[in-house]
């Protein structure tokens, strides 16, 4: 079994970066992790912090999935 490494920093700017960069307005954590190279339990532990503290908004899709958004995920670009 190979030995893991320390984890990678990344800082909550990036994860929310992340989410932003995305071509649609949500994420999930897994896409985020594979964004960022964390694992996506370490990365859902992250997201939900940051919807604790209010850094970003997070709801229910169905009874499986989880998304996460800022307020400029809506952003067109065009304002």
């Amino acid at each position: 079994m190979a030995k893991s490494g320390p984890a990678p920093q990344v800082t909550d700017d990036e994860l929310i970066e992340a989410i932003e960069s995305r071509d649609k307005p949500y994420a999930t954590a897994k896409y985020v992790a594979g964004q960022v190279g964390l694992s996506e339990n370490r990365t859902r532990e992250r997201l939900q912090r940051l919807a604790e503290d209010k850094e970003i908004h997070q709801g229910s899709v169905g009874s499986r999935y989880t998304i996460y958004w800022s307020e400029d995920s809506f952003l067109d670009g065009d304002s």
